[in-house]
């Protein structure tokens, strides 16, 4: 039922991953910070960069 209610929405929930639930300078800085802990994984860096990009 869950499956079917979600085929049959006329809209899709926003996602921060889509760049749909938060404004594009945040985005931007969203996936800087990821690409740079994909980099370093430096836990407390990618954290400061989350809470800094809002």
């Amino acid at each position: 039922r869950q499956f079917e209610d979600f085929q049959n929405s006329n809209t899709q929930p926003p996602a921060i991953a889509h760049g749909t639930a938060v404004a594009p300078a945040i985005q931007s800085s969203l996936q800087e910070v990821f690409a740079n802990f994909n980099g370093s994984q430096d836990v407390d860096a990618a954290y400061d960069g989350i809470v800094n990009s809002f």
